[in-house]
């Protein structure tokens, strides 16, 4: 038997740590989660400080948590969708998945993204409830070239050293656990001032 073993960040309000420590993370129902149902953290504590600071409209940080939660399950429970395996096992699997065992659900034809989005988080969550994936991590790729998390302009770069093209994106990975069963240790990373979470 091996095991994942993985860090990620997890912005929230600073209301929510004590409660965060002491019962878990509460996870909210919603069809358009794009690795399905569950607690979300970042890579980085960079993505999730910039995160929490743009939901909770704080310019400066006030109000502003993020907690670093060391995230382990069995290998056969992890889905890396950055992974050639890990690709090849989501297709096949919810090949069969909607082949054999729940032929009758139909999709919506997905005109809009979040027609796909809604698709793709419904087809994640019968993987974690038929096939018992507890944690699932993806790299997507920012969808602007200038995202306001990053502090450097790779545009204006390339356009100042014209002969200097990087054809890179920034990107940001996401890990997606199903239960806090999986979140194994937790630390609040900010604010570093607060000693009152446990």
């Amino acid at each position: 038997m091996s095991y994942i073993k993985m860090e990620g960040f997890h912005g929230t309000g600073v209301k929510n740590i004590t409660s965060i420590f002491r019962e878990g993370f509460i996870t909210k129902h919603r069809e358009d989660h794009w690795l399905g149902q569950g607690i979300y953290f970042y890579d980085n504590f960079d993505l999730a400080f910039w995160w929490i600071k743009c939901k909770l409209n704080s310019p400066y940080g006030h109000r502003c948590g993020v907690i670093k939660a060391v995230l382990e399950c069995d290998s056969s429970e992890f889905l890396n969708l950055d992974s050639t395996s890990g690709m090849d096992y989501f297709v096949r699997e919810i090949d069969k998945i909607l082949t054999n065992e729940v032929s009758k659900t139909k999709f919506k034809f997905a005109i809009k993204e979040e027609d796909s989005i809604q698709n793709l988080c419904f087809a994640l969550d019968l993987l974690k409830h038929l096939r018992g994936i507890k944690l699932i991590s993806r790299t997507f790729p920012s969808k602007s070239p200038e995202p306001t998390y990053a502090s450097e302009s790779i545009p204006q770069f390339e356009k100042k050293h014209f002969i200097f093209p990087l054809n890179f994106t920034y990107v940001e990975r996401q890990m997606c656990a199903t239960s806090n069963e999986v979140v194994v240790k937790k630390y609040c990373l900010y604010p570093k001032n607060r000693t009152n979470w446990t």
